[in-house]
C-alpha cells in the first residue's frame, strides 16, 4: 500500500509544505499516483498561485494514516 504526498509552494515567498492524503492509502502504485494529480488540482482550484514542488508515494503497510 502507498500514502500519497505532495509538495506545494507559495509562488511569492517560495515556502514549501508537503501535504499528505487523509483518505487513506492506496492498493496501488498507479491509483497512488493518480490520487496525487487529484490533490493538486483541488488545491490548485482554491489557491492557483501554487507551484507544484514535488511528490511521491510512501510504502506502507498501516491501514489508516
Amino acid at each position: 500500500m502507498f500514502i500519497a504526498q505532495i509538495m506545494v509552494c507559495g509562488f511569492l515567498s517560495g515556502q514549501c509544505v508537503l501535504l499528505e492524503d487523509v483518505k487513506g492509502p492506496k492498493f496501488s502504485l498507479d491509483k497512488c499516483k493518480s490520487r496525487q494529480e487529484e490533490m493538486f488540482n483541488d488545491i490548485f482550484q482554491k489557491l492557483p498561485y501554487v507551484k507544484f514542488g514535488g511528490s511521491k508515494c510512501v510504502k506502507t503497510d498501516k491501514l489508516h494514516v
